[in-house]
């Protein structure tokens, strides 16, 4: 059962890993080791539920054969990819040998960060396996609808589409969560209970190790590890992980976009497969969750709004179209599945032009949905937000960032403030329930890109106490 479970997680991911090798193949210093290690796991998870979908459209149900077929043709693939002629080789096991040079290159300030990173991380996962083991099938969401959908996938064979029925709530939502947990199940041969804590676990410490190892690779370890800790220190984020619902495998994918999005436009190694393998990861965004699709929208709008901002507008259908690359084929699997739904989005269906335009210029909803959110930003992240208004006051700006890198970060989350803004204005729903219930949630999705943005922006603590040459980039 552990041999099938490990065998579906390493065969993708060796897969995408190799993948993103070949848009990728220069690295920028040893932290990038464990960040493109991170994107090619979340991706992994995300192109392995898609070919899991594929095979319940082709066969009914996935079987052993099936599963020993994809296995084989993942590794297949790795292979290939491998093989082909890169600038800098880029092994797997070149890269783990790499990352004991984290800790031997670190100062004395880095290394202390590192012990207490790693005590807490410890901490944080053993506080996140507690909760799933007290409750394994989650908390509200997760019971409605993915591990629901899950089991239904699992469970029902050639009747698969029947957990799309009306009855299920939101059976319109995509099937990342709830294929990737099915799929590992036709893996090990049962619905076992323990899958959807393993994958909300995986998810919640990938994203605080890619949060940690995206500010490292652009500020330094000492950086990377303060990121790491203000979000390890956010209780909402790492319970909502817990709670085994998609808003933490959410935030991955809108990290992993934002982060390859600003090493392809820091200018350092930029390779145009980049923004191909940023398509791929924001349209796996759309894969786990409607606000997704929002994202993927977003993330075009932004692109073409920095190229428009920084005098780069002949790149602009350039750049989109590498985007689209990436975008299309996981975009034709959406609507693949979308297309033969019997039912709707709940917050649209019903609803008319008449209805729409009155809420939108309703002001007093404009007033409960902004002070909706000031109050669930403070309470989601009061100690980093002290934190960090703390860190701008005393340590400012910092010059050596390229501007467009920061513009592009601060250009996503306000684009997807405003599109979670505009869905409260026309939203059917009472709108200080829908406020009270799920705001929150909505900033969970946007939280780790906050704090990314806000190393980005920060000068150097460590520049005015460490002789300078002894803090590394990572």
């Amino acid at each position: 059962m552990i041999f099938w479970l490990i065998v579906s997680v390493i065969a993708p991911w060796f897969a995408s890993h190799q993948m993103i090798a070949c848009f990728h193949a220069k690295r920028g210093g040893k932290a990038s080791v464990v960040l493109w290690s991170l994107v090619a796991l979340g991706l992994s998870i995300s192109l392995s539920s898609c070919t899991y979908f594929l095979g319940l459209l082709i066969l009914g149900k996935p079987t052993l054969t099936y599963c020993v077929f994809e296995t084989l043709a993942f590794i297949v693939v790795g292979i290939a990819c491998y093989l082909v002629p890169k600038n800098e080789k880029s092994s797997l096991a070149i890269s783990l040998l790499r990352l004991p040079e984290l800790t031997r290159s670190a100062n004395n300030y880095a290394k202390y960060l590192l012990g207490v990173f790693a005590i807490s991380l410890i901490l944080g996962l053993l506080g996140v396996m507690i909760f799933t083991a007290n409750e394994p099938n989650g908390q509200y969401d997760a019971i409605a609808i993915w591990s629901l959908r899950a089991r239904s996938l699992f469970r029902l064979e050639s009747e698969w589409r029947n957990a799309f029925l009306p009855d299920f709530w939101h059976s319109d939502y995509p099937l990342l969560i709830s294929g990737s947990i099915a799929r590992y199940w036709s893996y090990i041969g049962s619905d076992a209970i323990w899958i959807p804590p393993f994958v909300a676990v995986v998810f919640t410490i990938a994203t605080v190790g890619l949060l940690t190892a995206g500010v490292s690779r652009f500020r330094g370890l000492s950086q990377g590890l303060l990121g790491g800790l203000l979000l390890l220190g956010t209780y909402k984020f790492m319970r909502n992980g817990a709670m085994l619902n998609a808003d933490v495998p959410l935030s991955f994918y809108i990290l992993a976009t934002i982060v390859i999005i600003s090493v392809y436009d820091s200018g350092r190694w930029t390779a145009p497969g980049l923004l191909v393998l940023a398509g791929v990861s924001a349209a796996s965004a759309a894969w786990t969750k409607n606000e997704g699709m929002l994202f993927l929208v977003t993330v075009l709008a932004s692109r073409t709004l920095v190229c428009w901002i920084n005098h780069r507008r002949r790149k602009i259908l350039r750049e989109i179209g590498l985007c689209l690359v990436g975008v299309v084929p996981l975009l034709i699997l959406i609507l693949s599945f979308r297309y033969p739904s019997p039912t709707g989005n709940d917050l649209f269906v019903g609803q008319t032009w008449g209805t729409i335009k009155s809420r939108l210029f309703d002001f007093s909803r404009v007033g409960l949905i902004v002070y909706g959110f000031v109050e669930h930003l403070w309470y989601l992240g009061t100690m980093s937000l002290v934190v960090a208004a703390l860190a701008v006051t005393f340590l400012g700006y910092s010059p050596s960032r390229a501007p467009h890198t920061i513009a592009g970060v601060v250009s996503v989350v306000l684009l997807m403030i405003a599109g979670y803004f505009l869905v409260y204005l026309v939203t059917p729903w009472d709108l200080a329930f829908h406020l009270f219930h799920s705001t929150d949630r909505l900033l969970i999705h946007l939280w780790p890109s906050m704090l990314f943005g806000l190393f980005l922006y920060l000068g150097d603590p460590v520049a005015a106490t460490v002789p300078q040459g002894q803090e590394t980039n990572g």
